[in-house]
């Protein structure tokens, strides 16, 4: 949780009352690697605060090969953002590549 406090001291809050109140909605989550954490077609529920562990963003072509989007590292957010603001179905899989700990 420093680590995410310290990330979000970056922002400049006005008010350390809203800095915890924003910090306390997440909640910790903990996967194996090679977990999808979101399928293509589903909705993505969260937003991801990752820790520790690296990730990938991908899709299938036709031909069943997987393209590799982007990578997700410590101490950023990451997850299918489209798809979590909108509220509408992902093009992408979001997958661990390591064992991960994220807050969400």
């Amino acid at each position: 949780m420093q680590t995410f406090l310290a990330y979000l001291n970056n922002w400049k809050w006005n008010d350390e009352k809203v800095l915890h109140h924003f910090a306390d909605a997440f909640t910790p989550l903990c996967v194996k690697r090679k977990t999808l954490l979101t399928v293509a077609g589903e909705t993505e529920r969260y937003l991801y605060f990752v820790n520790e562990g690296v990730q990938r963003i991908f899709y299938v072509t036709d031909e069943g090969k997987d393209i590799t989007l982007l990578f997700g590292y410590s101490g950023s957010f990451f997850g299918i953002a489209d798809s979590f603001l909108l509220q509408k179905p992902a093009a992408y899989f979001f997958e661990t590549l390591t064992a991960s700990h994220f807050l969400r």
